[in-house]
């Protein structure tokens, strides 16, 4: 005769559920950005610790 799962079980596994669609939904997004037009543009924010990472990668390290 084959144990009943106890709730433990079962909570975990809806939280193994939970996490995995939660990991699926970020992935599609995450790969639909890649293919969006927005992919490769910076904002304002961005575009300034982007440039400010690139002078530092250049060597300027007092900016």
């Amino acid at each position: 005769m084959r144990e009943k799962p106890s709730q433990s079980d079962a909570t975990r596994r809806h939280w193994m559920m939970i996490i995995g669609a939660a990991t699926l939904v970020r992935l599609l997004y995450f790969l639909w950005f890649l293919s969006s037009p927005l992919h490769g543009y910076y904002f304002a924010d961005h575009l300034y610790y982007r440039n400010w990472g690139m002078q530092i990668a250049g060597g300027d390290w007092f900016g």
